[in-house]
């Protein structure tokens, strides 16, 4: 195997012309001509789940769960969908709060109002009338709301 290295056998084909060729083990390549063996990354071809990283070792690789997810890598169950935006329907300006059963809930965040899935600007300057101090005005902002001194 001097020609093949520790990582591939030897191999006679008399169907090639009686030539001998390198055969790697098990996650390993060559370019079969007295060559020796070579490590493939596995990884190179999204081998993993959608939602696992894969690692690649010496004649080998493995797969491992995203965060927010569990399962053996090579299948991946979300089991908090607000670390995803594919996996909630909450609006981009929506609290997600993961369930104990594996789902979520969306609540609007401070200064916007609605279904969670729909969250819509809320104008605090008509919600309250005490939202400035009294010799100032109010604007409204997306998600809030400025005070401005009054002239005089």
């Amino acid at each position: 195997n001097i020609l093949c290295g520790p990582l591939g056998e030897c191999v006679y084909y008399a169907d090639l012309g009686q030539s001998y060729l390198c055969v790697c083990e098990d996650g390993y390549t060559n370019d079969w001509l007295n060559a020796e063996c070579d490590d493939i990354d596995e990884c190179e071809d999204d081998i993993c789940h959608y939602y696992a990283n894969c690692t690649n070792t010496e004649g080998s690789y493995y797969c491992t769960c995203v965060e927010g997810t569990e399962g053996n890598g090579q299948f991946c169950e979300v089991t908090n969908p607000c670390l995803y935006d594919d996996e909630n329907d909450c609006d981009d300006n929506a609290d997600c709060a993961s369930t104990n059963d594996g789902g979520f809930t969306c609540s609007c965040s401070e200064g916007f109002e609605g279904t969670g899935t729909v969250c819509t600007d809320t104008d605090e300057c008509l919600a309250a009338s005490d939202v400035c101090q009294d010799n100032a005005y109010c604007y409204n902002t997306y998600g809030s709301n400025d005070c401005f001194c009054n002239e005089g």
